[in-house]
C-alpha cells in the first residue's frame, strides 16, 4: 500500500492513511470516514484518517 498523502508515477490522486485503496479503483468505493463521521475534522483539526476528505476508499466485494 502506498504511504499517506503521496501520490504514485502513474498520477493518481494521493492515498489518505484510511484507504485501503486507490480513488478510482474498480474494487473500491468511498464511504463516510469512522473516525470523523465524514466531516473531515477531528479534534479541532483535519482529520487524519482522511486527511480531510471526509471520506475514506474502501475495497468492495468479496471472495
Amino acid at each position: 500500500m502506498s504511504e499517506p498523502d503521496e501520490s504514485d508515477d502513474l498520477g493518481r490522486e494521493p492515498m489518505a492513511r484510511g484507504d485501503e485503496a486507490p480513488p478510482n479503483h474498480p474494487s473500491a468505493s468511498e464511504n463516510a470516514c469512522p473516525d470523523c463521521d465524514g466531516s473531515g475534522f477531528r479534534y479541532g483539526g483535519e482529520c487524519e484518517t482522511c486527511a480531510g476528505r471526509g471520506v475514506v476508499i474502501e475495497a468492495i466485494g468479496g471472495g
